[in-house]
């Protein structure tokens, strides 16, 4: 009687133990990430594949901010490093034909490189010139056409004839000068689409310009 109640007491401590110790398992799992090994053996549970591929695209996206700014970056293939400039000091030639064609037009961006001052106007046009004050190339704000003055201004006598002549003349958008002080004159929605013309105001053909 008695070694049948010690081996009933026997049995309940070893199901409890059991019991306790499934139940700690359990528990354990349910809060940790880790593998089994991993419990037993202290190790540091391993950081998942799709967690590095996030980081290294986030770490991939702030390298392409910092690399693609406008300024100082490496940007686009020519893209050029712009500062920004005073336009009280732009040269006299460039402050002569802004009194003279856009008196009335604020700057509201000058900037300015190695090679040229770069100036965006307050009506949306958009005027660049040399170091020197040389007018190198005029935009008309977007959808718009230059102003008839601007035109008999910068481009010789021939070549506003001839656009006259075609019917165009009201409908240029943009006017630069060559390397070679030729001209290039970009057309709003016209075919041709653009003119070339020598210093005198002779068409020539894009071969031709150098």
């Amino acid at each position: 009687m008695k070694r049948s109640l010690f081996a009933i007491a026997l049995a309940g401590v070893l199901a409890i133990s059991t019991t306790g110790f499934v139940s700690g398992q359990s528990t354990q799992n349910a809060t940790c990430q880790c593998t089994q090994q991993e419990c037993l053996t202290g190790q540091q549970p391993k950081a998942k594949k799709d967690g590095k591929n996030v980081a290294k695209a986030n770490k991939g996206a702030r390298k392409g901010t910092i690399k693609d700014g406008h300024h100082g970056g490496k940007g686009k293939p020519g893209d050029r490093n712009y500062i920004v400039a005073d336009p009280a000091a732009l040269p006299q030639g460039a402050t002569d034909f802004l009194a003279t064609y856009y008196p009335t037009c604020t700057i509201t961006k000058c900037e300015k490189d190695g090679r040229s001052y770069d100036l965006d106007l307050a009506d949306g046009t958009d005027v660049e010139f040399d170091l020197q004050g040389n007018l190198i190339e005029v935009d008309a704000p977007k959808g718009a056409a230059l102003p008839a003055d601007v035109i008999n201004g910068v481009l010789p006598q021939p070549a506003v004839a001839k656009l006259t002549s075609d019917g165009v003349i009201d409908q240029i958008e943009s006017i630069e000068r060559g390397r070679n002080a030729g001209y290039k004159v970009e057309i709003i929605k016209a075919s041709p689409d653009k003119y070339y013309f020598s210093q005198a105001g002779e068409v020539i053909t894009p071969q031709r310009r150098k």
